[in-house]
């Protein structure tokens, strides 16, 4: 496998690993600037080191490429839209087999502007894509949009489900808080939950866990509108750190933009994690936390520009918390990492019989 940066913070990259491991198959992963200290039972490390900005990319291919060729591989896994071009070349040249993980959904849209950067590698997925033998993608609805462009035939979709799991803290006492675990972007507007908050009880801390360029603008506004004594900036933390914070929250936001494919068809990790912890959860109008949420009554859609809403959604949760925990196990019992691990052992074991 190759993955275009550090290893330790890619928990998709490390699930597929550990999941050809338990098939029978040996994992090697060639990654970039990780912690040379991290290992794993399930895979051992390529460690490659590049800080230049423009040139790392081209290194980190050409070297991918050496590697792969001069070992007695049964199969290549490049893993996101950085990495497809290496998966042509190395078939072209070797007639070996790859695999193509797609984590992420770049089919630029003829009506919005897409940015250079995103339309380079467009074009690069597009010219390599049909020499994979393998494509996964991140759940059925980009799976469909990716099938249909590209004119697909050997593809599958694995979801981005979390094999974490807190069997022993499922009574583990709520505080006044509501968490939002993930980037600090502009385009996630964190900024409407801090000026929603100052509608909320002063017992309710809004709780923002992770890292981002935008906390400095977030705590700022936060001082503005004197709610920081109800705002709590954690900054970036490991995945356990993040773990237990959650435990600790009420509700859950997941928010993120409607623009872009990418964006509107995808599935976010954390409402799996949010139900392991028993979080009922506040989110955006995405087509998959939409059916979700309907379908198990495990949260509440809130569009960005609607405060009001939003504070209905905390009441009404706050108001039927018990109502929002029952159907959280079965939500993950059909929608858990070992039925989308045996996807992906089958398929790639079916590419190379």
């Amino acid at each position: 496998m190759a993955v275009y940066g550090p290893i330790q913070s890619d928990a998709r990259v490390m699930r597929a690993a550990r999941s050809l491991y338990e098939k029978g198959y040996e994992v090697s992963i060639i990654s970039l600037n990780s912690d040379e200290n991290f290992t794993s039972q399930w895979f051992s490390n390529i460690f490659l080191r590049d800080k230049r900005k423009y040139l790392s990319l081209l290194s980190f291919w050409y070297n991918t490429y050496r590697i792969a060729k001069s070992k007695d591989i049964c199969l290549l896994y490049l893993h996101d839209y950085y990495m497809p071009l290496v998966g042509k070349i190395y078939k072209a040249v070797t007639r070996r087999k790859w695999a193509y993980d797609a984590h992420e959904l770049i089919i630029p849209e003829k009506r919005s502007k897409t940015p250079l950067r995103m339309r380079f590698f467009a074009l690069l997925e597009r010219i390599s894509i049909k020499s994979a033998d393998l494509v996964i993608a991140a759940n059925e609805e980009r799976l469909e949009v990716m099938r249909k462009n590209y004119h697909l035939k050997k593809c599958i979709s694995v979801q981005n489900i979390s094999d974490f799991s807190l069997s022993t803290t499922t009574n583990t006492p709520k505080d006044n808080i509501i968490v939002y675990q993930g980037a600090m972007m502009k385009s996630r507007h964190i900024d409407f939950y801090l000026h929603s908050q100052k509608f909320l009880p002063n017992d309710y801390t809004l709780l923002l866990v992770g890292g981002g360029d935008s906390i400095p603008e977030l705590k700022r506004i936060a001082y503005e509108m004197g709610i920081e004594n109800q705002v709590i900036f954690t900054g970036k933390v490991s995945q356990e750190e993040m773990y237990n914070y959650g435990m600790r929250a009420k509700v859950g936001i997941i928010s993120y933009p409607l623009e872009g494919l990418n964006n509107y068809y995808c599935a976010p990790n954390k409402i799996f994690e949010y139900a392991a912890l028993k979080v009922p959860m506040i989110g955006t109008p995405q087509p998959f936390l939409k059916h979700m949420f309907e379908k198990y009554h495990i949260g509440e859609i809130v569009e960005w520009d609607d405060t009001e809403a939003y504070l209905q959604a905390v009441k009404k949760i706050l108001s039927n918390y018990d109502s929002y925990l029952t159907n959280m196990d079965l939500f993950l019992q059909e929608n858990c990492w070992d039925n989308e691990s045996q996807k992906l052992k089958d398929a790639i074991t079916n590419i190379l019989s």
